[in-house]
C-alpha cells in the first residue's frame, strides 16, 4: 500500500519526491551482504580469513600425518603417505561432485564437516574428539567388500562417531543384520536420524535395521553377537585405548567373530600394540583387524 508522495528531505532520488510505505507493508527480503554485520566488507575480509585458516589446518595435518606414518612405518609409508595426500587433493573436487549425487539419489545429505562442539568435549571421557567429515561412499564400499565375512546378516555393524549416518546406510545396504551408530554431537544425530528415515522410504526392505544412540563411545556396550566395529578417526589415543579395552573385556565375556575397521588411522599403533588384535592389510587409508576371541 502506497502513501501520497512528500518531499524528500535528502532529495536522494535527485528531484526531491520519494514515495513513502506504510508501516505494515511488505519491504523486500534483504540479500545476504544487507544483513547487519555481513555486508560486503565482512565478506571481502573473512573469506580470505577462512581460506588461510584451511590452509594452515591441511599443513598441520599434513605435518602430523608425515610425522607419525615416519616414525611407525619408516620413509617408504612417509612418501606413500605424501603421494596419497596429493593425490586425495586433486581429486576431492570430482570425489565431492560423485558424494553429492549419492546423497541427492537417496535424498539425504551427509557431506560437509561439523566441529567439535563445547557440550561435546564437557560430555566425553576424553576431550580428544575429532570434527565430522564422511568417508567417501565408494571407498568405504570398497574396504566392505575385504571383509572375509560370510553372511554379513550375521554380524551387527557398529560406527563410533557416527556423525550424519553415511557408513550405516551403507552397512544396511551391503546387508549386515543389524547396523548401530554412537554419536555424541546431537545436532549430527537429529541429521543422522533424519538421514535414515530418508533411506528407509527409498529402501523399505532396510526399514528398522539401523539404530543411532546419543553417547559417549568410551562408554558404549558393543553388541554381544560377531561384529564389525568401524571407526574412521574419531577420536584421539586416549579415548580409542579405553574402547579397545572394552572390546577386549566384550570378547571375554561372549566369545566371537570380531573385525575392526579403522579409517584415516592416525593412531595406528594403540591397537597394533594390542596382542588380540590381529592386523589382516593396512594402507594410508585404513587398517584392517580381527581378533581371535580370548578365552575365558
Amino acid at each position: 500500500m502506497f502513501l501520497p508522495v512528500e518531499p524528500s528531505a535528502a532529495a536522494a532520488n535527485g528531484g526531491g519526491f520519494v514515495i513513502s510505505r506504510s508501516p505494515t507493508a511488505r519491504r523486500p527480503a534483504r540479500r545476504p551482504l544487507d544483513r547487519p554485520g555481513g555486508g560486503r566488507k565482512g565478506c571481502i575480509v573473512s573469506r580470505p580469513i577462512n581460506l588461510l585458516r584451511a590452509i594452515s589446518e591441511k599443513r598441520a595435518n599434513l605435518h602430523d600425518g608425515l610425522r607419525r606414518t615416519y616414525r611407525r612405518d619408516g620413509s617408504g609409508a612417509a612418501i606413500r603417505f605424501a603421494v596419497r595426500w596429493g593425490v586425495e587433493g586433486a581429486m576431492r573436487p570430482a570425489n565431492n561432485v560423485r558424494h553429492r549425487r549419492f546423497d541427492r539419489r537417496l535424498g539425504i545429505e551427509t557431506t560437509g564437516r561439523t566441529g567439535v562442539t563445547a557440550a561435546m568435549r564437557s560430555a566425553a571421557a576424553h576431550a580428544d574428539g575429532t570434527r565430522y567429515e564422511a568417508m567417501a561412499p565408494h571407498q568405504f564400499r570398497r574396504i566392505l567388500r575385504r571383509l572375509p565375512l560370510g553372511s554379513p546378516a550375521d554380524f551387527a555393524f557398529v560406527d563410533l562417531g557416527s556423525g550424519k549416518g553415511l557408513p550405516l546406510l551403507l552397512a544396511a545396504e551391503h546387508g549386515f543384520g543389524e547396523v548401530v551408530g554412537v554419536e555424541l554431537n546431537r545436532d549430527l544425530i537429529e541429521m543422522s536420524r533424519r538421514n535414515v528415515r530418508s533411506f528407509e522410504a527409498r529402501r523399505p526392505e532396510q526399514a528398522g535395521v539401523i539404530a543411532v544412540h546419543h553417547d559417549d563411545a568410551a562408554k558404549f556396550t558393543l553388541p554381544s553377537r560377531a561384529t564389525v566395529l568401524f571407526l574412521f578417526n574419531p577420536f584421539g589415543a586416549a579415548t580409542l585405548r579405553v574402547v579397545v579395552d572394552n572390546v577386549e573385556r566384550s570378547l571375554k565375556e561372549s566369545p566371537r567373530r570380531f573385525f575392526v575397521i579403522y579409517g584415516n588411522p592416525l593412531h595406528r599403533e594403540v591397537l597394533d600394540e594390542r596382542p588380540m588384535l590381529r592386523r589382516l592389510s593396512a594402507t594410508t587409508r585404513w587398517a584392517l583387524y580381527d581378533t581371535a576371541p580370548a578365552r575365558p
